[in-house]
């Protein structure tokens, strides 16, 4: 039997077991239908109809473990974590098992496709007095539906639940505060809640600095941790973090540390000048060089941290002179790249990085004798950081990009050659491809032209120049035929 009437033959049964499956449910047959329906998923593999039908008979039966599963396993398949039927149903069932962390991501993950069902979910939710885990699908809504009528009817109830439970005094600090942060996400002027959270914030973070104090670094740490729980860019919390690095000599974890709170404070100068210090002391001289490339003009002429500058430099190009007798290109040319933007007069630097230019292009020969492109045009771009300005390097990485016909990729490569050597005519000639392969016509046009400049018999270019001029004559004689007609 040929495959095409095999897959026929497959179609055809599943379509009869489909029918089949369908007249057991309406016979209430519900156990016999599932059965039939997993024959089938077991054959097709997992679909968002067959899931969704098996998981509405498991509701029919008020199995409500078996359709959460059915649904849930469904919906970790790639194509279907967005199925709005399976969310539902997900969400449905885990109302019901009570697994309400379950039913906040399905309700939350449909809140903007399919609102009334969220805000049903909510009502369900409030009804049994489960108002956080309302309030989390409630603040998903509004933030896509602002002006959602049911969401906004319910969410005075909502507020007033929670205000009511952020005053109780058997809630502990951490509960309180994850009430009055949701209370601010519904209704970002509510004033308590904003006040309560800030008092609560600051006898963590007195607490924490206490411990910090009494040397209890492990509880400190935790202490500050659980302030990040609430806000991951806590200054304050980062800071205390910091200290506590410090005092264990973590340096690693305190340049680490330093990243956070660049992203937290608005002081980059000298949040980055702490960084470069705390990589001195972990040993990792060029990026300590790195981070100090940051620093303004005037920072960098200070005498401590040219002191700092001048040892890392050091450091760096004895690390340099390992790498370079190891083979190791890159790294060599990314740390006298580094060193040069800092001190560009330093000619030990100058000498490690022509000693490993030349070294480069050795290998760079051997790729482009041996027809490697791929391998030409990675090595050609990296050397290339270093000499921006070696045509070698150019000519190689644009021939490269000719035999693979990437003209769309190196097209600025393309028109760096024809700056750096605009008296070749084969240069403007690719230039001018790649521009028409990149469907920069006005370019090619210019490019073209200027090649037939400097090589009159140039037939490529002239070649080139008429399919161009041909194209947009053929482009524009639909529009002069339409303008004749209305003339």
């Amino acid at each position: 039997m040929t495959q095409e009437k095999l897959t026929e033959t497959h179609s055809i049964d599943a379509k009869a077991m489909k029918r089949q499956a369908r007249e057991l449910a309406r016979q209430q047959s519900y156990p016999a239908a599932i059965a039939v329906w997993k024959g089938i998923e077991k054959a097709q593999g997992i679909r968002a109809d067959t899931s969704v039908a098996i998981a509405r008979l498991y509701i029919k039966q008020k199995d409500w473990a078996s359709a959460l599963s059915t649904a849930a396993a469904a919906l970790s398949t790639n194509g279907l974590r967005q199925n709005l039927s399976l969310l539902k149903m997900q969400g449905h069932s885990a109302l019901s098992l009570k697994d309400y962390p379950s039913a906040i991501r399905a309700y939350t993950a449909i809140a903007d496709t399919a609102p009334d069902a969220a805000v049903s979910a909510i009502k369900r939710l409030a009804a049994r007095k489960h108002f956080e885990a309302a309030a989390h699908i409630l603040a998903v809504v509004l933030s896509e539906h602002p002006t959602h009528a049911e969401a906004l009817k319910i969410k005075p109830l909502i507020m007033n639940a929670l205000d009511a439970q952020r005053e109780q005094p058997h809630y502990g600090i951490h509960e309180q505060a994850g009430i009055c942060r949701l209370l601010l996400v519904i209704e970002p002027r509510h004033h308590a809640a904003r006040q309560q959270l800030r008092g609560i914030r600051n006898a963590a973070l007195d607490a924490a600095r206490e411990e910090l104090k009494n040397g209890d670094l492990a509880a400190a740490e935790q202490a500050f941790n659980a302030m990040l729980g609430s806000n991951p860019l806590d200054p304050a919390a980062l800071r205390g973090l910091a200290n506590i690095d410090k005092a264990r000599r973590d340096w690693n974890a305190l340049a680490g540390r330093w990243n956070q709170i660049a992203q937290a404070e608005n002081n980059p100068e000298r949040v980055t000048l702490a960084r470069a210090r705390a990589l001195a002391k972990a040993e990792r001289p060029l990026e300590t060089l790195e981070a100090l490339i940051l620093l303004s003009p005037e920072a960098l002429a200070d005498e401590k941290v040219q002191a700092l500058l001048s040892r890392q430099v050091h450091l760096t190009l004895q690390q340099a002179k390992l790498q370079l007798a190891d083979g190791n290109i890159a790294d060599v040319l990314r740390a006298t790249r580094t060193v040069r933007s800092l001190q560009p007069d330093n000619q030990r630097a100058q000498a490690f990085e022509n000693l490993a230019l030349t070294k480069g292009r050795r290998i760079l020969h051997s790729y482009a004798k041996a027809g490697d492109h791929e391998q030409v045009i990675t090595y050609a771009q990296m050397l290339l950081q270093s000499a921006p300005n070696d045509l070698s390097l150019l000519r190689h990485l644009c021939k490269s990009y000719t035999q693979q016909r990437a003209y769309t990729s190196g097209l600025p490569w393309f028109k760096r050659l024809t700056e750096l050597d605009p008296d070749q005519p084969s240069n403007w000639l690719r230039y001018a491809v790649s521009c028409r392969a990149a469907r920069h016509e006005d370019d090619a046009l210019a490019a073209a032209r200027q090649a037939l400049t400097l090589d009159p018999k140039n037939r490529a270019a002239t070649q080139l120049i008429e399919a161009i001029m041909h194209r947009r004559i053929r482009m524009q004689e639909p529009i002069m035929a339409m303008t004749r007609r209305n003339v």
